[in-house]
């Protein structure tokens, strides 16, 4: 799939972000937002979170995998890393929000960083169950892209601007060279080669 320069590249290049960094933002987006309807109905199957009618030692209802990942984050995790998985544990257990946005990369980044930390790891999720997760957004909108992509979808957007700038100059020329000059010698006696030379002189 091409890459949308204005929609997607464009608003993470303002937010000062290198090409590489906006690579692997956009790398990580699905097609669209993951429904939490869908969501936890998947993470309750396949054993990555689930609700307990009774609180464990700890004072938390939730178990599973994703669960595992919450409290080994929080003792080894780096402080990005430990907010990658808050972000995605505050949001899936939250009863206000509908929907995982996975095709933001605001969301979609720091659930890759969980994926590369945590994916196959003991009593961790599984690279497939992230990608069920992904699945439920479409799975991923952009495969196979690196910096040097986002730099030519830059560079394809920067040539339409040229090509549409063009036609607009020959547009205009196009529109004065009749209004100025072809138009005004159709009921006289002008010839062609009459408004040929005064085409000439006035340009």
């Amino acid at each position: 799939m091409t890459i949308n320069y204005l929609a997607d590249v464009k608003p993470l290049e303002d937010a000062g972000q290198s090409d590489a960094e906006i690579a692997a933002a956009l790398g990580a987006i699905t097609h669209r937002h993951v429904d939490l309807g869908d969501l936890l109905p998947l993470l309750n199957n396949r054993g990555m979170l689930s609700h307990r009618h009774k609180e464990d030692a700890t004072g938390s209802k939730w178990s599973g995998s994703i669960k595992n990942m919450f409290d080994a984050v929080d003792v080894v995790g780096s402080p990005a890393e430990q907010t990658a998985v808050m972000q995605w544990f505050s949001h899936i257990t939250n009863d206000r929000n509908n929907k995982f946005s996975l095709n933001d990369p605001q969301y979609a980044a720091p659930f890759a960083v969980i994926d590369a930390l945590f994916a196959d790891q003991p009593g961790m999720p599984t690279s497939a169950d992230f990608d069920a997760v992904r699945a439920l957004g479409g799975g991923l909108k952009y495969r196979d892209i690196d910096a040097a992509t986002i730099a030519a979808s830059r560079q394809e957007h920067a040539d339409e601007v040229a090509e549409q700038s063009r036609m607009r100059d020959i547009d205009a020329l196009r529109a004065r060279i009749e209004n100025d000059f072809i138009n005004p010698a159709m009921d006289g006696s002008s010839t062609a080669a009459d408004v040929q030379a005064a085409i000439k002189a006035g340009l």
